[in-house]
């Protein structure tokens, strides 16, 4: 990012790796927990290494190994010089290069276990409006982003805590960069997660009633589902009016004056004075 925001950047200073090189490591998988980064890509001998930053629980895992081979009907210049077609395709450019599955590849696609789901839904959250604390304890080991939701913006109905286990579900029904659909099935209140970012202009219904959008976990958002029961949750990204109306107006006033310069250049002068 170019022009990073000022949240985004709050945000990644708050989960990098802190204190010596024994712990720092350990902080590196906090962030892609929280952001739901499931899936990785590298060499498969880098398995170790990598649950080496997870000692207690070893959450990373070989989804799929493959090799990285010219893609058919790449010739082979080198053929019959004992170049390989792995080691031709370190040469090549990225277009003439794929993936091929292979069990005892030399790359492999990681699965984080640790992740956190795309949504989620919990019986335990936490309402805190000091952003410094609530990226303090996002940035701890101790805290545990799978059992409690953090909630930096209080709303009418939503208690400032709740610690009953998590008894509940959720599903998509469509997704789409602008509008998602999720279908919730909880047993007591809860907070519903969604791990796609904040951003006020985001409006969302509990079924089909207008709710109160949460910002969740510093820059994720999120709603209150104060029923037990079986709801459908309603995400819409809604930009305000007023720039469209702005930009219409500019238009139409630049329509105008283009179209009185035209006329005050096509007019014709005065008559000369006749001697």
């Amino acid at each position: 990012m170019p022009r990073m925001p000022e949240d985004m950047r709050a945000y990644r200073v708050a989960l990098a790796p802190r204190g010596d090189q024994s712990t720092a490591p350990l902080y590196i998988p906090r962030e892609w927990q929280l952001t739901n980064t499931r899936y990785l890509l590298g060499p498969a001998a880098y398995l170790d290494m990598l649950n080496e930053l997870d000692p207690a629980q070893h959450r990373f895992r070989i989804a799929q190994r493959f090799d990285v081979l010219p893609k058919p009907g790449i010739p082979n210049p080198y053929q019959g010089q004992g170049v390989t077609p792995k080691q031709l395709a370190s040469y090549l450019p990225l277009e003439q290069i794929t993936a091929v599955p292979n069990d005892n590849g030399d790359y492999a696609l990681f699965e984080f276990t640790g992740a956190l789901p795309r949504a989620k839904v919990y019986s335990t959250w936490e309402v805190n409006t000091n952003d410094a604390a609530i990226l303090n304890s996002l940035g701890e080991l101790k805290f545990d982003p799978l059992k409690t939701v953090l909630v930096s913006t209080p709303a009418p109905g939503v208690p400032a805590a709740s610690d009953k286990p998590d008894s509940g579900t959720v599903d998509y029904q469509s997704y789409s960069p602008t509008h998602v659909v999720l279908t919730a099935q909880n047993s007591t209140p809860a907070v519903l997660l969604l791990n796609d970012k904040f951003d006020p202009h985001w409006r969302v219904t509990v079924d089909g009633q207008p709710a109160s959008l949460l910002r969740c976990n510093f820059i994720m958002r999120g709603v209150y589902l104060p029923a037990a029961g079986s709801h459908t949750v309603d995400f819409k990204f809604k930009y305000p009016n007023p720039p469209l109306y702005i930009t219409l107006t500019a238009i139409a006033f630049g329509m105008v004056l283009c179209g009185f310069l035209f006329y005050t250049r096509r007019r014709p002068g005065p008559a000369p004075a006749q001697p």
